[in-house]
């Protein structure tokens, strides 16, 4: 492997262990509010995404891009969250969809899990050529 793909091959890698993290979080947390309190799906779903946003962009800025001299900040956070947001209407798009075909579905977190798998992609994307892209410098 050439240098620059064997680095974005491990930032893709530690992205994904913090996604895997993020993604057990999120279903918790939707499990329990959704599935056991019995709360609206879409109120599970954008709980759960608040509390595993913050926690991934955390663990992804300070681990997975930490060896960047990029400068961490509030406002790439807030960068952050706007990237993943569009992640969060895929998830929806999905969750909704699937509880729609399957109006009887017992537990509505494998949905969300759908949800989630589908906007991993461009969750990384996003996150490694618009947040954490070298050079930025996050004021």
């Amino acid at each position: 492997m050439t240098g620059r793909f064997s680095g974005l091959f491990k930032k893709a890698i530690q992205f994904g262990l913090v996604g895997i993290l993020g993604t057990l979080t999120n279903l918790l947390i939707f499990f329990i509010t959704g599935d056991i309190l019995s709360f609206n799906e879409n109120l599970c779903a954008v709980m759960s995404f608040a509390v595993a946003v913050t926690q991934n962009y955390l663990l992804n800025a300070f681990w997975t891009y930490g060896d960047t001299e990029q400068k961490k900040s509030f406002r790439q956070y807030l960068h952050f969250v706007g990237v993943s947001l569009i992640g969060l209407a895929v998830n929806l798009a999905v969750l909704n969809t699937i509880l729609y075909l399957f109006p009887d579905m017992h537990w509505k977190t494998i949905a969300q899990a759908a949800g989630i798998g589908t906007a991993f992609i461009l969750n990384f994307i996003g996150s490694h050529f618009l947040i954490f892209k070298k050079g930025q410098s996050g004021n």
